[in-house]
């Protein structure tokens, strides 16, 4: 059975843009893509941490993440602002 994607709500995309760390890992991602080890350190926050991060905004939707064919290790992440809209034409409301 296939799973159906649904669009993160409003909410969920607020809620993870209520964290100082994620705001500044979007901040970053809306610059240029960024490995996840770049992005921990620029952020000032261990790896494991920002995985759990990382994990939040791409639960949401806001971020998307390649692994770089010449090092399949890796995790490149960038920003995905179409999860951003709905949130900003909610803001332009008011």
């Amino acid at each position: 059975m296939q799973q159906q994607q649904t669009s993160p709500s409003l909410d969920d995309v607020i809620g993870a843009l209520a964290d100082p760390t994620r705001r500044a890992v979007v901040e970053l991602l809306g610059t240029r893509p960024h490995r996840a080890g770049e992005l921990a350190k620029a952020v000032g926050v261990p790896p494991a941490r920002l995985s759990r991060h990382l994990k939040v905004l791409l639960d949401v939707a806001l971020a998307t993440d390649t692994r770089p064919t010449d090092d399949a290790r890796a995790r490149v992440f960038q920003l995905e602002d179409r999860a951003i809209t709905p949130a900003q034409e909610w803001l332009d409301q008011l």
